[in-house]
């Protein structure tokens, strides 16, 4: 088997000869060869315990530069056949890769494709049956991923993408930025098929564009109950560093805003995305350590300060008392609520499209730094909150961002 004639490819290894797969598990990343071995053994795991009967495959996509990776990833054993998969040399992006994986799936016949994001140091073997186990049973199209977090975990998901993405797309997805996910044949020829793949932007765009066309295309969508991937023994504190990753989201899903208006303005309400597998354990309720809400606050405000009058000249002083707060307030006074935040949020969407793309980078640093606000908002309003208890707060986000999704259409139109 051979897919060299691809114009993304630039090496095929494959430990024994593949001819035809039912299952194809993608392990996507830029693992480095230290790390590369847990996340391949809980795939050949998962699929030996899960489906021992069914023909697999293990694909690992990368960049041809990560040559010591790919030694690394064929010497290592397994029980179920492995293929490299490299992308040219000069080229990181982990779209081609997909791209890749994907048509490989194709051409070895696959009925279920999964891909695992191998920078995560808490992949479970039990993953690969969470998320190939409604496509085998044709209970769904793609299944996408229900992290059961730590409650202060994931808060780029659960205060901007989740409540975005489900009152623009319409479709309620708990972590639409997930790389993990599975997805049956028919969608993966809707994928091949599709030529706007975002190349230049973060892979993140890629993951949110992959829900939208299954979305767009009326696939049957479910969510699998799975452990969080950053629950592990080690828990690392979350830190201002999040920033990076509340831009890469931000601007990504401001871009597909601008990109599939035609889509989203028919959206009249989100649809729930039902949820399977809810037998999973709790997370251990062990405190989550948390970087001193100062450090948040302090990294809020050099952005703030710097890109204040820029700011007020966008939204012609709309939102200074935000800023003001920003400012003044110290973490066990500043206030930005879910409403203030949404708004802010939703007419950012609106100048996105009018404004230069250095432009588009200072607004993001602004966004960043509103964003730390409501962070620390939430954190004292979920402080002494039971999980369940903060999922309905996230909940209640959620429908506060549907309600002033009106701000969008309105100025769209």
């Amino acid at each position: 088997m051979s897919i060299l004639d691809q114009a993304f490819v630039s090496s095929f290894v494959a430990s024994e000869s593949v001819q035809q797969a039912d299952l194809v598990v993608g392990l996507m990343g830029l693992t480095d060869e230290d790390h590369i071995a847990l996340p391949l053994t809980k795939a050949y795991e998962g699929l030996k315990q899960t489906y021992p009967d069914l023909n697999s495959v293990i694909v690992y996509c990368a960049s041809e530069s990560f040559e010591k990776t790919r030694k690394a990833f064929l010497e290592l054993p397994s029980p179920v056949p492995k293929i490299f998969l490299g992308t040219k040399a000069y080229d990181t992006s982990r779209v081609h890769s997909l791209i890749n994986l994907m048509t490989l799936a194709k051409n070895l016949e696959a009925k279920g494709i999964v891909t695992i994001d191998t920078n995560l140091s808490t992949v479970k073997r039990t993953w690969i049956g969470r998320l190939l186990g409604p496509i085998l049973n044709n209970q769904a199209e793609m299944t996408a991923p229900f992290y059961h977090s730590l409650k202060f975990d994931t808060p780029v998901a659960n205060l901007l993408a989740y409540p975005l993405f489900r009152s623009v797309f319409g479709r309620r997805l708990r972590q639409p930025f997930a790389t993990d996910r599975a997805f049956g044949p028919q969608l993966n020829d809707i994928f091949l098929s599709y030529d706007r793949w975002p190349f230049d932007r973060p892979f993140v765009e890629t993951e949110m564009t992959m829900n939208i066309l299954a979305i767009s295309h009326k696939a049957r969508i479910c969510q699998s109950f799975m452990a969080n991937p950053r629950c592990g023994s080690v828990l690392p504190p979350l830190n201002p560093s999040s920033r990076d990753l509340f831009i890469d989201v931000c601007g990504s899903l401001f871009n597909l805003i601008a990109q599939y208006p035609d889509f989203w303005l028919k959206n009249s309400r989100s649809r729930p995305t039902p949820v399977i597998g809810t037998d999973l354990q709790p997370p251990l309720t062990l405190p989550r350590k948390l970087a001193p809400m100062t450090e948040f606050l302090d990294s809020s405000r050099s952005f703030a300060q710097e890109n204040r009058k820029f700011f007020s000249d966008i939204f012609n002083a709309q939102f200074d008392p935000v800023f003001d707060c920003l400012l003044t307030q110290d973490a066990n006074c500043l206030t930005i609520d879910p409403k203030t935040w949404a708004t802010v949020i939703f007419q950012s969407a609106l100048k996105w499209p009018k404004i230069t793309i250095g432009d588009r980078q200072m607004l993001l640093d602004c966004l960043a730094s509103v964003f730390f606000g409501r962070f620390i908002t939430f954190v004292r309003e979920a402080a002494g909150l039971t999980l369940s208890q903060v999922e309905a707060l996230t909940e209640e986000e959620a429908r506060v961002f549907e309600s002033q999704k009106h701000l969008l259409t309105s100025g769209w139109l």
